[in-house]
């Protein structure tokens, strides 16, 4: 049985480390010492150690293929420094992936270092050293996104807290401008997040256990053995976290590693800390890492790898606010965004909680309890002479915040990074939950909602299943009126926003309407109002929209006042708030009182499951020569899959039905995510 161990006396200060790239720019300056300076710091605070487990090194910018210059220097920099603690006694151990080294062959070959390097083909089909961390005097440690590599470098310091002020010398100059900070003396070009902890011996020593692990691996000749030695085994996982003092705040924290192969007894695997943090959020996941692939990457044969995608997916549906900040470089893969599209679409298929409502004796729908997926697209500019720099230009970070927890790791996050490639991550949670934790909040709102909210990050929306960014052939011919325009931008700014109806459909629609000069529209499935507002512009004087929704929140808190203060709009919109079923009363009703044949267009964008039966009672109430359009009618492409969920065969359904319906003309058009449109016969 392994001895359960809490530690209380360990009083260390914690810092976010960022590396960001030249010509980037955010509203507020940014709180966080750069790598740069965390390195140096770490290298002149060594006394007797300095351990490095690295993927790669290029400090030296003739190892990248490219010139000296004062962008390069901060890795000039760190490498001389190295050098020169080397010379001073300090012993310098690497270890590194298997590949041409000339960095550290001279580090070794000068007697400076000792180096080893690990060759995963030795143990798995595939795989690297992927981890990035730094262990000095086993009391101080940096681990985080950035390689030994000076395009992860930045020579600006941006703020230090008080503590560091004094400490080492650096140079330090910002340019303050009103919109934002001039980051010209950047030298970055790749965006890196990580952490370091200075004076913290207890999570220091654990995490050279983790580097033993490796040198034990690199040894000549060494196999994976069926048991770790005693010394590396760790007491401290997310069952028993290890209690420490950060920046004055007690927080529960541990180390986990990969692949579970190089994990002794107590540790922790990077994939089941991951899917732990995800299993104890209780609000929001917001994730964000260059690469997310629901699948392996680097086999010969590549295999479906479902184990992240579906916690997230069951998190969602359980009431979490899932946002996802993946990257996009040149090296991206197409394939990405059609995972990609394929987790968001789920949106709208989420339930709410449900109580019992003793007044109204049934159950009734929780407001604000439907859960979501939101994806925005990271692109690092690249612009003049950027553009030809190798393998730069893109954000590099790895990690997860949650409203309890914090993630900070070194893997990307597909299934090799998790099965055969070496990686760590550490986890920060408060101690007390029932306090927010100052390390987390921060994470999320200085580092994860700057980035959400800035410039360089783009809705899903605006990239095909390839990537390819929708271009201006879609924006010219949409046209849009400032109160279409402000509820759009409100509702993409809520959880699951992008439910809102594709601008280029609501356009279609209000063509249609001109063309059969329609004067009494349905619209199934209100949520912000942005269709029911669509077609009201497109109808004369004295028309009706009838929209129908389960939930009116979203339309009273996006919509509600901007509608109102148009006199030409409000007066013919008319709302129905009812669940499926009483909607499909409504129908019923309707047609009960005459409405047959007397409405021109409908628009249904609401529960899939009901889709058909909406279709169905839709054509009724139209009349010949009037309109359906069904939003949503490829759903994502997952319409042609086998075996598929509820709402997916119910699309398929309708979509069936339509086309082989002799009462209508019909026509399936790829337009957004695919729109049905159906023509009632005379």
């Amino acid at each position: 049985m392994m001895l359960l161990v809490v530690v209380w006396s360990c009083i260390c200060r914690f810092h976010f480390v960022e590396s960001i790239p030249e010509n980037m720019t955010y509203p507020a300056q940014s709180n966080f010492p750069s790598t740069t300076e965390i390195w140096k710091r770490l290298i002149s605070s060594a006394e007797k150690s300095i351990d490095i487990a690295s993927f790669y090194w290029s400090l030296l910018p003739e190892n990248a293929g490219t010139y000296r210059g004062p962008s390069t220097q901060d890795g000039t920099d760190i490498y001389n420094l190295l050098i020169g603690a080397a010379k001073k006694g300090i012993k310098l151990r690497i270890v590194q992936n298997a590949q041409n080294n000339n960095e550290t062959r001279m580090l070794e070959n000068e007697g400076l270092a000792e180096v080893r390097s690990l060759n995963f083909s030795n143990w798995f089909a595939s795989g690297v050293l992927h981890t990035k961390f730094w262990v000095v005097d086993a009391k101080h440690f940096y681990l985080g996104s950035a390689n030994l590599d000076w395009r992860s470098l930045t020579q600006m310091k941006l703020k230090l807290n008080n503590y560091f002020l004094g400490s080492f010398s650096i140079a330090q100059t910002v340019w303050a401008r009103g919109d934002g900070i001039n980051l010209k003396s950047m030298t970055c070009r790749v965006k890196e997040l990580g952490v370091a902890v200075f004076s913290c011996g207890c999570l220091a020593e654990d995490l050279m256990k983790v580097m033993n692990v490796y040198w034990e691996m690199g040894a000549p000749g060494k196999k994976l053995p069926s048991s770790w030695p005693n010394e590396l085994a760790t007491a401290y996982n997310a069952k028993n976290p290890l209690v420490v003092t950060l920046n004055g705040e007690q927080n529960s924290v541990y180390i986990s590693s990969a692949p579970p192969t190089f994990c002794p007894r107590g540790r922790m695997d990077d994939l089941n800390a991951i899917l732990q943090v995800i299993s104890t959020a209780r609000k929001f996941i917001h994730i964000s890492v260059m690469d997310y692939f629901p699948a392996t990457l680097y086999l010969t044969n590549n295999r479906y790898w479902p184990v992240i995608d579906d916690a997230l997916r069951k998190a969602a549906y359980n009431g979490i606010k899932v946002k996802l900040l993946i990257s996009k470089w040149k090296t991206t893969r197409p394939t990405l965004f059609a995972f990609l599209k394929s987790l968001a679409v789920i949106t709208s298929t989420l339930p709410s909680k449900r109580k019992y409502d003793t007044k109204r004796k049934k159950f009734i729908s929780i407001p604000d309890t439907v859960g979501s997926i939101e994806v925005r697209i990271f692109i690092v500019p690249a612009e003049g002479n950027h553009k030809n720099i190798p393998y730069a230009r893109v954000n590099h970070a790895k990690y997860m915040v949650t409203d309890n927890t914090a993630l900070i790791g070194t893997s990307n996050w597909s299934g090799d990074y998790f099965i055969n490639t070496a990686g760590a991550s550490i986890v920060i949670q408060k101690h007390n939950t029932t306090v927010n934790s100052e390390i987390v909040h921060n994470l999320n709102q200085e580092i994860f909602m700057r980035d959400w909210n800035s410039t360089y990050a783009s809705p899903l929306s605006d990239f095909d299943d390839k990537g390819h960014r929708i271009t201006n052939d879609t924006v010219i011919s949409v046209k849009m009126e400032p109160i279409q325009k402000a509820i759009f931008e409100r509702t993409l700014n809520l959880p699951g926003g992008g439910m809102i109806g594709a601008p280029e459909v609501l356009q279609f629609g209000q063509n249609l309407i001109h063309l059969i000069r329609a004067k009494k529209a349905i619209d199934i499935g209100t949520y912000t109002g942005s269709s029911a507002v669509a077609w009201a512009l497109a109808m004369p004087s004295g028309s009706e929209v009838l929209t129908i929704d389960v939930y009116p929140g979203s339309y009273d808190s996006i919509s509600r006042k901007l509608i109102d203060a148009r006199p030409d709009i409000y007066p013919k919109i008319k709302r129905h708030v009812g669940t499926a079923a009483q909607k499909l009363g409504k129908y019923n009703a309707m047609l009960a009182s005459g409405e047959a044949g007397k409405w021109d267009f409908v628009f249904i964008d609401a529960d899939k499951i009901n889709y058909p039966i909406y279709y169905e009672q839709s054509i009724k109430l139209l009349r010949p020569g009037g309109v359906i359009i069904i939003d949503n009618a490829l759903w994502g492409g997952s319409v042609v899959n086998r075996p598929r969920d509820r709402s997916t065969a119910a699309v398929d359904e309708t979509n069936q039905k339509a086309s082989k319906d002799s009462r209508v003309y019909n026509y399936l058009m790829n337009i957004a995510d695919g729109i049905h449109v159906i023509f009632k016969k005379y």
